[in-house]
C-alpha cells in the first residue's frame, strides 16, 4: 500500500489525558470520613480543670480585693483592718456573723470559689438542651446539616430556587427556605 508523499504523517500523536480516577478519590474520602468518625466517637467531653493563677488574666486585670482575713457581707467587702476593728466590739461581731450574711475570706473559700467558677456549669446546659432543644430537640446535627446544604443548594442554583430543593430535605426545609429568602430578600443569592 502506497501513501501520498505530500501527506505528512505526524509521528507524535497528541497525548490523551487519562480519565481521573473518581473511585480512588471517593475511596480516599470515605476512608477519611470513617477514620475521623471513629476517633470522634471515642472522644469524651469533660469539664476543664482549674488553671493555675499564672495561666489566667487575674494578675493583668486586677481582680477584686481578696485579702485573707477580710470579710464579705452580702457582697460588700470589708478589708482586714476594718474587720479586726469590728471584731473587737460586740456590735461588730454581730455585724460580721454568718446570720447577717457575712463570711470570712480564707484560703479555703478562695480555692472553693475558683473551683466552682472553672468546674461548675451553673445550669446553662439545661437552657441549651431543654429550652432551645439542642441535641435532642429540633436543633441537632442532622437538621443543621440539612439547613447548610439547603442554603448552599439555593445559593449555587441558577434555576427556580424554591423548587430546586432536593425532596430529601422535606417540606419544612423548603418552607423555611422560602420564608428566609422572602424575609431577607435584600440578600443576593444569584
Amino acid at each position: 500500500m502506497k501513501t501520498d508523499p505530500g501527506i505528512a504523517i505526524d509521528s507524535n500523536p497528541p497525548k490523551v489525558e487519562p480519565q481521573k480516577n473518581r473511585w480512588g478519590t471517593i475511596g480516599i474520602l470515605l476512608f477519611l470520613v470513617i477514620f475521623v468518625s471513629f476517633f470522634a466517637s471515642r472522644l469524651e467531653f469533660v469539664l476543664g480543670k482549674t488553671p493555675s493563677l499564672d495561666k489566667t488574666f487575674t494578675p493583668v486585670t486586677q481582680a477584686a480585693p481578696q485579702e485573707v482575713g477580710s470579710y464579705d457581707v452580702l457582697g460588700y467587702a470589708i478589708n482586714k483592718e476594718e474587720a479586726t476593728r469590728l471584731l473587737n466590739t460586740e456590735e461588730g461581731r454581730k455585724q460580721l456573723s454568718p446570720e447577717n450574711g457575712a463570711f470570712a475570706v480564707t484560703e479555703e473559700t478562695l480555692k472553693l470559689g475558683r473551683d466552682a467558677f472553672y468546674s461548675e456549669t451553673f445550669g446553662n446546659e439545661i437552657f441549651q438542651t431543654d429550652v432551645v432543644g439542642a441535641l435532642n430537640g429540633p436543633i441537632n446535627m442532622i437538621t443543621v446539616g440539612q439547613a447548610i446544604t439547603c442554603k448552599s443548594w439555593l445559593y449555587h442554583s441558577r434555576t427556580d430556587r424554591f423548587n430546586s430543593i432536593p425532596p430529601q430535605f422535606g417540606r419544612s426545609t423548603r418552607n423555611s427556605a422560602q420564608f428566609t429568602l422572602t424575609k431577607y430578600s435584600f440578600y443576593s443569592f444569584a
